[in-house]
């Protein structure tokens, strides 16, 4: 080859430091640390090849032969050192295996946690459905009884109060009071006239007119009363029979052994009794029982029934239907074809307005305290056609919420003209 060698320190060097790379790769390094180690190599050659072309000196090919021989069999030694790294199970690995493993248990112990939580929320569901179920069905009782409540107290505060009106009534005392300033203005109108056009004069007509409705008042007053008294004597009649039929029963059966000779109807009837005593010893304690010593019984007080509170209220309920039979009623006593016209509408108005006003609780009243001779009092009546400081005779009586109670509507009355004070306290 001749005296002339290739400037291969460099490349010796460049060899040094390759080998000084392939023994310096820690045993950890995975398998793309091959692929990089053989790209070095790779470059290591494609650079030895660049200079020899453009140099022109010999070349030691004993040395390039010996070089790439080592490159090779050091890549093959890396390859087998690499396989076998592969197939050893390095220390991280089985530290994934076990973390892999422990999480895969925890999260097995999640879903049963999940499943236990479930099932516990589907039995909280089920107790709050049953809570909101027993709250609702709570609410209502108490709504119910709240009603039930308030409608007692709504009437026991109504009943026989004065001061508190039902607005759903129609005839409640405003309205009756409208309806006596009414009926004064109208039907006592028409028939003043008819009695006047019949030979009557004023004041006697007038006296006439508050006769009546006097009359009718106490009309009605009185049978408001009797009917009262009647529903309360049908409600005890109950009560009596039942103690008279258990008086009968005791008394019947005093006897131990019937008579042989009784008739058929009297065998009936007497079977009938057996009959209810023996129901009546099926409610009483069994003689041969142990269950301790019976209390004698102590006899409960009889009292009779009193439905007065509750009839009043139905007879009110029942007022406008009663009226054409309490007006039938008056007018057969009173009435008769002889009799003035022009009085039938105001004798029927004043029956509706008097019976209106008895059903009330309180009932209603009229004024009749006041008299002829009486101080005229501005405060609860009008003066009729004249004007004075005395009482000669009162026109329409005044209308009073109950007895001694606050008026509704003002009478009418007539003053004696030009009698001083002092003459109405001698007269």
């Amino acid at each position: 080859m001749g005296n002339t060698q290739p400037p291969f320190g460099i490349k010796k060097i460049q060899s040094s430091q390759a080998s000084t790379f392939y023994d310096y790769i820690p045993e950890n390094r995975v398998e793309h640390e091959v692929i990089r180690f053989i790209e070095t190599e790779h470059s290591y050659w494609k650079d030895i090849l660049q200079f020899l072309k453009t140099t022109k000196t010999d070349v030691d090919i004993a040395f390039i032969h010996e070089s790439l021989e080592n490159t090779a069999t050091k890549i093959f030694k890396y390859l087998e050192q690499a396989a076998s790294k592969s197939k050893v199970k390095r220390p991280h690995d089985e530290v994934e295996s076990v973390m892999k493993f422990r999480s895969e248990q925890d999260i097995q112990e999640l879903h049963h946690k999940v499943a236990d939580l479930e099932i516990k929320i589907k039995s909280l569901q089920s107790d709050r459905d049953d809570l909101l179920h027993r709250l609702s069905s709570l609410q209502s009782e108490r709504d119910d009884l709240l009603l039930r409540l308030s409608k007692v107290v709504g009437d026991k505060l109504v009943q026989d109060n004065p001061n508190i009106s039902d607005l759903s009534d129609k005839n409640r005392p405003t309205k009756l009071g409208e309806m006596y300033a009414e009926l004064y203005d109208n039907e006592w109108t028409d028939a003043i006239e008819g009695l006047q056009d019949a030979g009557h004069d004023e004041k006697e007509a007038v006296h006439t007119l508050c006769l009546t409705l006097q009359k009718t008042f106490e009309f009605c007053d009185d049978k408001a009363i009797q009917m009262l008294d009647s529903t309360a004597n049908a409600a005890n009649v109950l009560f009596l029979e039942a103690e008279q039929a258990q008086g009968e029963m005791k008394q019947r059966f005093t006897i131990a052994v019937a008579p042989k000779n009784i008739s058929s109807e009297q065998s009936g009837q007497l079977q009938h009794w057996v009959e209810k005593l023996q129901l009546q010893n099926r409610w009483t304690p069994n003689a041969t029982s142990n269950t301790g010593q019976t209390k004698p019984s102590v006899p409960e007080e009889k009292l009779p029934l009193n439905f007065e509170a509750e009839y009043k209220h139905l007879r009110k309920e029942l007022s406008v239907a009663i009226v054409p039979a309490l007006q039938k009623a008056f007018l057969n006593i009173y009435w008769d074809d002889s009799c003035i016209p022009a009085m039938k509408p105001f004798v029927k108005k004043c029956l509706f307005l008097c019976w209106m006003m008895v059903v009330q609780g309180p009932p209603l009243c009229f004024d009749w305290s006041t008299k002829h001779g009486s101080k005229f009092d501005s405060s609860l009546y009008k003066q009729y056609t004249k004007s004075g400081n005395t009482v000669d005779y009162v026109v329409w009586p005044t209308m009073f919420l109950h007895e001694g109670g606050p008026m509704i509507v003002k009478g009418v009355a007539q003053p004696i003209t030009g009698i001083s004070d002092e003459e109405s306290k001698h007269t």
